[in-house]
């Protein structure tokens, strides 16, 4: 019964698409297997476009010659052929290596890439993986910026990717939607104009028309809330301008759209990042995934895009600068209703910068499936600087990307050097109120839960920075943070330094019951 009442919790707010797409292709799938389904391989026979890109942004070294490859910090090796389905270090990583972004690393020779391409092509029929619709999405992109810049025409590899895209037309991911849908859209379009096909071009167009207007917040934010993947949406929306431009495209509606999204992206991106370039690692964020702010912002000024000057908002972040500290704040909600899998148990927690260094952080991601125990852990409220009622989590989240319930926050008040928010826990059980009070060196938090009930404050420290407890003061590098109503320790965990990558440094946990305060001060 637990177990289905966390199914109906988690369908229930699910678009009726995305219904309808998972009975329909689970459907189709089983018709095909019955019937003997083969799939048919394309030729292309008009003409493709020749465009000059832009140069944009090098990609990390993730080929390192000789069929090696290193993908989210794990290496491997094929001895005599590539196994483009190869599982050894699960599907993500998999997915890296169907996507083909090593093709835009520093110095890659052309004879390398056609080498690697025609390996693909070789076993393509065989490769499930590689078919998918979202390393589909990713790797013909990859492929035809690839092409272009090396002027390639290799008849056998456009027809390959000339079947790769209408496969992708076939299997469009309406079942998940978000990120998903939005990168198939990104890559119809891109292989629309490059084979200059009315039917790609036309749905690539229908797609993206309404999904980035659903998915580019007010306030430039991707809606799924993770500024990792804002800054992977801004890179492939910056790509597809980029061809658009240098191209016979001449739709100005979806140019005008295109142009303006962008605009709103580059404003939320600069926002939200710190000034030594960082960017918060808010629910699924980790580091050496996406491009840098610095990359894209320069990539997105050569092509033009022009700053909307937005502010914070829709998104539910805030970000306070204040003499030498920067404070990021999240009081938004877990994610979209119906694709909430990227988002964390985060709500009303916080980051901190003192003199350009972290200090307090979010102890980010470094498992996405394999290791459902970290994944939990890692998108827990005890994972976050938040406070954690007795053993009740923010939102039920019980799968690698599933969540049933969940609670909702509220804005209370809000004031240039003042903020407070609340939530009511989904069960109804308790109200978590939260108040910031921001001054030039000094930062106030204090907690308040009702009804009365146990509770634990969490403060996650940087692994550079070493706080020692005294009593209910702790000591660190730039100050420090004492507490009244709670009994505080000093304890260890895990933070991320990217994917299958952890350091261990110190967390202070902090018990009280009904109110606590909490006093930032930076010393002089």
């Amino acid at each position: 019964m637990q177990k289905l009442f966390l199914y109906l919790n988690t369908i229930r707010h699910l678009k009726p698409v995305q219904i309808r797409y998972r009975i329909y292709y689970a459907l189709r799938k089983k018709i095909r297997k019955i019937t003997g389904y083969k799939l048919k391989e394309k030729t292309f026979n008009g003409k493709i476009t020749k465009a000059k890109l832009i140069p944009g942004i090098v990609n990390p070294v993730s080929y390192l010659g000789n069929n090696e490859f290193e993908f989210l910090n794990q290496k491997h090796s094929f001895k005599r052929k590539i196994n483009w389905d190869f599982d050894g270090f699960g599907k993500l990583w998999t997915y890296n290596l169907n996507y083909f972004e090593y093709l835009h690393q520093d110095k890659f020779e052309k004879e390398e890439g056609v080498n690697l391409i025609y390996n693909f092509i070789n076993s393509f029929r065989n490769n499930s993986t590689g078919k998918e619709p979202f390393p589909t999405s990713l790797r013909i992109n990859n492929w035809i910026k690839f092409l272009l810049q090396n002027n390639i025409e290799d008849q056998k590899i456009i027809d390959n990717l000339y079947t790769q895209a209408y496969i992708l037309y076939d299997n469009l991911e309406y079942h998940l939607m978000g990120n998903h849908l939005l990168e198939n859209g990104f890559s119809l379009l891109y292989a629309g104009i490059y084979f200059d096909d009315s039917k790609l071009i036309s749905k690539g167009e229908e797609v993206l028309l309404v999904q980035l207007e659903e998915q580019i917040l007010d306030d430039g934010a991707h809606f799924e809330l993770s500024p990792m993947y804002h800054q992977l949406m801004f890179y492939r929306l910056l790509d597809v301008l980029n061809l658009a431009l240098n191209s016979k495209y001449q739709n100005q509606s979806i140019l005008d759209l295109l142009r303006q999204k962008a605009g709103l992206m580059y404003s939320w991106l600069e926002n939200i990042t710190f000034s030594n370039g960082d960017i918060p690692l808010f629910n699924d964020s980790s580091p050496d995934i996406a491009p840098s702010t610095g990359e894209l912002l320069n990539y997105a000024k050569i092509l033009n895009v022009v700053d909307n000057s937005k502010q914070l908002g829709e998104s539910g972040y805030r970000k306070f600068k204040s003499g030498r500290f920067e404070l990021i704040l999240d009081i938004g909600k877990i994610g979209p209703d119906y694709i909430p899998g990227h988002g964390h148990n985060d709500m009303f927690s916080f980051i901190l910068y003192i003199d350009n260094n972290p200090v307090i952080v979010d102890t980010g991601t470094t498992v996405y499936g394999g290791n459902f125990e970290r994944r939990y852990l890692e998108r827990s409220t005890a994972s976050h600087n938040s406070v954690q009622v007795e053993d009740y989590e923010q939102a039920e989240i019980w799968s690698d990307f599933r969540v049933a319930r969940r609670s909702y926050p509220k804005v209370v008040l809000e004031k240039e050097n003042k903020l407070i928010v609340e939530y009511l826990h989904f069960s109804k059980k308790y109200k978590h109120r939260r108040e910031f009070y921001i001054e030039e060196n000094k930062i106030e938090i204090e907690d308040i839960i009702s009804p009365i009930l146990k509770s634990v404050s969490h403060f996650h420290f940087d692994d550079k920075i070493n706080p020692v407890l005294t009593g209910d003061k702790i000591d660190f590098e730039y100050g420090t943070i004492e507490f009244t109503n709670g009994e505080a320790q000093i304890t260890d965990y895990y933070l991320s330094k990217g994917f299958n990558k952890r350091a261990k440094s110190i967390k202070a946990i902090v018990s009280f019951v009904t109110l606590l305060k909490t006093i930032i001060t930076l010393t002089k």
